[in-house]
């Protein structure tokens, strides 16, 4: 139980590596927000698993490529235990085929989930850290 306390968030954790890296932390004793964009379902799943051997997991649901939702996602977790420790940037994705056959809108799609909101996610983890005294030597 090295991780007793800590609290965690992994985003697109309700299938695949996502889930399984959930799974883990709860074991190692985090309590985990599993987070998914539209699989609330799975989310469930993988939580209710978490709950039943003996873990603590709450769902949250979100587009992170709706505008600053992956920073309001880190403001939640935050909000929801005072704390965030652990934070697994799981979510990605995109259409597959060549570059040149990828619409404007597809580009723009891959690049919201895969770099803004890993950016904006990131960033609102460290600021929050930051606020809260953990890391208060290090300069903006």
């Amino acid at each position: 139980m090295r991780l007793q306390g800590r609290i965690a968030l992994v985003t697109g954790a309700a299938s695949g590596i996502g889930a399984a890296i959930a799974r883990r932390l709860a074991a190692d004793g985090a309590t985990v927000f599993v987070h998914t964009r539209r699989n609330r379902a799975g989310a469930d799943a993988v939580a209710q698993e978490i709950r039943h051997q003996g873990g603590r997991a709450d769902v949250l649901m979100g587009d992170l490529t709706d505008g600053d939702r992956a920073a309001h996602l880190i403001q939640d977790c935050f909000g929801r235990y005072g704390a965030l420790d652990i934070l697994v940037l799981n979510a990605g994705g995109g259409k597959g085929g060549l570059a040149v056959n990828q619409s404007t809108t597809d580009i723009d799609s891959v690049l919201a989930l895969n770099l803004r909101a890993t950016i904006l996610a990131a960033s609102e983890f460290a600021r929050l850290r930051v606020k809260g005294g953990l890391y208060a030597s290090v300069s903006r």
